[in-house]
C-alpha cells in the first residue's frame, strides 16, 4: 500500500477533475450538522492532495489533513501555500498521528477504508481515529460497498486528458483476489512514457465495522444520498461515534 500514488499523485488531480469535490463536501457537511452540529475541527484521513480539506475550510472548519503518501502531502502543501484558508497537511508514513488536541469529526474519503485490506491494516486506521477524535464526536468514511460490488461487477475503464498540449491516458484494469478483496492495475502513458501502479481494494459492508469497540454506529447511507446502502450505488458511507 506505501507505494501507491508513488508515480499517479501528479496525474490525480488532472484525472479526476470531473470529481465534484465542492458537491461532496456539501453533503459531508450536511451529515455532520445532522448528527453533530457543533463540531468545528476536523482531521482528513488519507487526504490526498487535500481537495476535500480546501472545499470544507471553504465552509468554515478548521481542518487537518494526513495521508501516508508523501508525494501526495507535498501538492496539498504546495497548494495550502496559495489557498487562502490555512489547512495544515502532515505525512503519517506508520499510522501513528496523534494531535495535541482532539477533533469534533474525523473523515476519510474517496474509499481510503477500502484500501486497508488487512484486518491490521484497518484497525490502525481505527486506532488512528480512536485517539484523535473526542468522546461524541463523527468518524465519517466512504468504501466500496460489497452488495454493488457483487451486483454491478469490475471492468477495465480508460480516460484520456490532455495536459499542455499532451495527451494522457489511464487504464483501470481489475482483476478479483477473492469475493471482496481486487486488484486493480492502473497504467497512465503518453506518446513519450508509461508507469503502472497496482492498487489492492476491499469491499466491505457496515456489519464489518462493528468490531471496533470504541465507536457506535449511527447510520448508514447509499454514498451522495439520505437513503440506505444500495446496490446500485457502489459506494456507501458510515458514521460512528466515539464513545
Amino acid at each position: 500500500m506505501n507505494n501507491n500514488f508513488k508515480e499517479y499523485a501528479k496525474y490525480y488531480d488532472v484525472f479526476n477533475s470531473e470529481k465534484d469535490y465542492v458537491k461532496e463536501s456539501s453533503y459531508i457537511d450536511s451529515i455532520i450538522k445532522e448528527f453533530n452540529s457543533k463540531t468545528k475541527k476536523i482531521l482528513d484521513i488519507g487526504c490526498g492532495t487535500g481537495l476535500h480539506d480546501f472545499e470544507l475550510a471553504n465552509l468554515n472548519y478548521d481542518v487537518t489533513g494526513i495521508d501516508i503518501s508523501n508525494n501526495m502531502i507535498e501538492i496539498a502543501k504546495e497548494k495550502s501555500l496559495r489557498s487562502r484558508n490555512n489547512v495544515n497537511f502532515y505525512l503519517d508514513h506508520d499510522q501513528n498521528y496523534e494531535s495535541l488536541s482532539k477533533f469534533d469529526a474525523i473523515i476519510s474519503l474517496f474509499h481510503v477504508v477500502s484500501y486497508q485490506i488487512t484486518y491490521s491494516n484497518l484497525e490502525k486506521l481505527f486506532a488512528v481515529a480512536s485517539k484523535n477524535l473526542k468522546s461524541g464526536g463523527l468518524f465519517i468514511f466512504d468504501y466500496w460497498y460489497s452488495p454493488a460490488v457483487e451486483y454491478q461487477k469490475l471492468e477495465k475503464r480508460e480516460k484520456m486528458i490532455l495536459v499542455d498540449g499532451k495527451s494522457y491516458t489511464k487504464s483501470s484494469e481489475p482483476h478479483s483476489y477473492s469475493q471482496d478483496i481486487h486488484k486493480i492495475n492502473i497504467t497512465i502513458c503518453c506518446e513519450d512514457f508509461s508507469f503502472n501502479e497496482e492498487h489492492l481494494m476491499k469491499s466491505f459492508t457496515p456489519q464489518d465495522f462493528s468490531q471496533f469497540s470504541d465507536f457506535k454506529q449511527v447510520q448508514n447511507y447509499a454514498w451522495m444520498t439520505k437513503s440506505k446502502p444500495s446496490k446500485n450505488n457502489w459506494s456507501a458511507v458510515t458514521i460512528l461515534r466515539k464513545l
